[in-house]
């Protein structure tokens, strides 16, 4: 009877010495995460704050296309007031400088 007793006794302690090491390894796993969470708040954070100087300049580049747009639009439009037949010939001329919406996204797609 003690034999078992004793038996009974270390299988205790051995279940117990399990769940203590479980225990450690989600503790060190749950530290782990909150690590990454630290760095992934603080990645977020930075893209966050990055984001207005980000719109600033992509708003004054849109406003500087706009203004070249006009003005190349203009330059177009006064050559060929005079002589439509010319624009019409000129098959460029018609896909790339036909309206400023046109002319903008002609000017954007030449930055890249």
């Amino acid at each position: 009877l003690e034999t078992f007793l004793s038996f009974v006794q270390f299988v205790h302690f051995a279940i117990l010495r399990v769940a203590r090491i479980i225990r450690l390894f989600r503790i060190v796993r749950v530290v782990r995460v909150l690590h990454l969470v630290r760095e992934l708040r603080t990645i977020v954070r930075s893209i966050g704050k990055a984001l207005r100087p980000f719109f600033g300049a992509f708003l004054l580049l849109m406003l500087l296309i706009y203004i070249v747009g006009v003005y190349i639009l203009q330059i177009v439009l006064d050559h060929y007031i005079g002589n439509s037949e010319a624009f019409h010939a000129d098959p460029n001329l018609q896909k790339y400088w036909p309206s400023l919406g046109i002319v903008m996204l002609s000017l954007f797609q030449s930055l890249f």
